[in-house]
């Protein structure tokens, strides 16, 4: 959003480059095996050699979201996993065949990808069956939207997600 750009003093234009560097310094200073020495010279951004302590035994996998075509590439170049925010379920299969479409001419297709969706629409085990089928391997949502309740009533929180755990989980 341009007024989060305009708050946090950046430029909105560089954003894809940005976060091109981001996503480079990451795999540079958490790519497993416990504490590295990384350093990084960029457009964007600079420093010297130095140690994430403690870091992780595995690499941290980087998941990029958006649906946007650029957004969409990166994913495909760059990323292990991509992340939708919230399309209505009907979308989500041509966006994922986009996807696959761009793995396949980065020559990455085969390799481990998280496919992580947030559809909206989906009324039933049909319907999250029918996101799997195009390439869905992660759905995110909360069970009491699912169910038609909101945030503030706990009890209806609880019942929803055992009737989620009842009507879609155990199916």
């Amino acid at each position: 959003m341009p007024e989060e750009f305009r708050f946090t003093g950046t430029e909105m234009r560089t954003r894809g480059a940005r976060t091109d560097e981001a996503i480079a310094i990451l795999r540079a200073i958490c790519p497993g095996g416990g504490p590295r020495w990384a350093e990084f010279h960029g457009r964007h951004y600079d420093f010297d050699r130095l140690m994430v302590s403690p870091a992780p035994e595995l690499p941290v996998p980087i998941l990029v979201g958006g649906h946007t075509e650029p957004a969409l590439r990166r994913a495909a170049r760059l990323a292990d996993g991509w992340i939708s925010a919230n399309l209505p379920a009907g979308e989500l299969p041509a966006v994922l065949a986009r996807l696959h479409e761009l793995r396949q001419a980065e020559g990455r297709a085969d390799a481990p990808f998280s496919v992580c969706v947030s559809p909206t629409g989906v009324a039933d085990a049909a319907g999250f069956d029918d996101l799997a089928a195009a390439g869905a391997t992660d759905v995110w949502l909360n069970p009491w939207r699912f169910h038609g309740h909101g945030r503030a009533d706990r009890a209806a929180r609880l019942d929803s997600v055992r009737r989620f755990a009842g009507e879609i989980i155990r199916r």
